[in-house]
């Protein structure tokens, strides 16, 4: 047996998108750490699409502003932290 189906797909050209490594899921609440004066600050986000490397942003962070992805799991607000840049492939 065959079928044939029509598929929509969303496209949305401006989305913000960050790793679905640096999200942090609690319960219910969402949220990613970022950096200020070399300090993690965790912010509150609302999300939306998401896909096992990428999730969209709605609201709460800024475009630009970067996130921490290694050793979140280990981070508490206010912690300090050291910037380090990304290895080069």
């Amino acid at each position: 047996m065959y079928a044939t189906a029509i598929i929509s797909v969303e496209q949305k050209d401006n989305a913000l998108l960050i790793p679905a490594d640096a999200l942090v899921v609690e319960k219910v609440r969402k949220s990613v750490f970022t950096v200020v004066d070399n300090k993690a600050k965790k912010v509150p986000l609302k999300v939306g699409f998401s896909d096992e490397n990428s999730v969209e942003i709605l609201d709460g962070l800024p475009p630009g502003k970067p996130v921490i992805t290694a050793g979140k799991q280990n981070l508490n607000d206010g912690q300090p932290v050291s910037v380090k840049a990304p290895a080069k492939k």
